[in-house]
């Protein structure tokens, strides 16, 4: 079960709109104007996830991105994903650069089913080095390092983000994420008509390759992600329940 709720928090993203339709731009339109690049930032945006696995609700998931900090001597954005299921918690804050979305800081506090552990991550985005730290009761019990990576380092919260803020999207647009320990392409197939308890929208579906995950976003400005789906034995699936910014 451990390691069914930990896959579920590497591919979480964000979600959508309550009785909010979107305007809708379609696929394909050159310099679309995303809300990243007309507010410079997301600060105050709060998403509520419905999590799922398979027709069971199993719990919520909630995103809020919060006012920028300092961290290291320069500014960052702040963000924390909080996922509450089966008495499973996991708070996610999310420390990431301003103006690539790339993670340089991640700490979380699990809890729940015998476990009790903190952990700290540390992005090195210059030399591509990711380090885990975990501790438990305040000592450290483990230290990982992932130091074979030669491109910058995703994570999974932060993904949706990275790509809603870029300007052009068309069918067959793909990159590469790394998640230290694995890699995937991104690949967008099309776009959607999706049903979430917030509403229907039209979105962009990606998928990955390997075939482990999807994501919707939504086709207007705002590039909201409202379902992240995994392919998975125990398929878990976050669909977006509220929206406020």
């Amino acid at each position: 079960m451990r390691k069914i709720l930990f896959i579920i928090l590497l591919i979480l993203a964000l979600a959508v709109a309550g009785t909010i339709r979107c305007k809708i731009n379609p696929l394909g339109v050159a310099k679309v104007r995303t809300l990243a690049e007309e507010n410079n930032d997301f600060v105050g945006e709060k998403i509520i996830y419905e999590v799922k696995f398979g027709a069971m609700r199993m719990g919520k998931a909630v995103f809020n991105h919060l006012e920028n900090v300092p961290l290291e001597g320069k500014a960052a954005r702040v963000m924390t994903f909080e996922t509450d299921v089966l008495r499973f918690y996991d708070l996610e804050t999310i420390y990431s650069d301003l103006k690539t979305f790339l993670p340089l800081k991640v700490t979380r506090k699990i809890r729940g089913w015998n476990i009790n552990e903190d952990i700290i991550e540390l992005y090195n985005q210059k030399e591509f080095v990711l380090t885990i730290t975990k501790f438990k009761e305040g000592k450290q019990i483990e230290e990982l390092k992932f130091n074979k990576i030669s491109k910058p380092i995703h994570n999974a919260v932060l993904l949706p983000f990275y790509v809603r803020r870029l300007p052009d999207l068309s069918a067959g647009w793909n990159f590469a994420a790394n998640f230290g320990n694995a890699e995937f392409i991104v690949k967008l197939t099309g776009v959607e008509n999706i049903q979430v308890p917030a509403g229907a929208f039209e979105a962009f579906r990606f998928e990955s390759v390997p075939k482990k995950f999807f994501i919707w976003i939504t086709t207007d400005k705002r590039r909201i992600p409202i379902r992240i789906q995994d392919s998975g034995l125990f398929g878990y699936t976050l669909s977006m329940k509220e929206y406020a910014f």
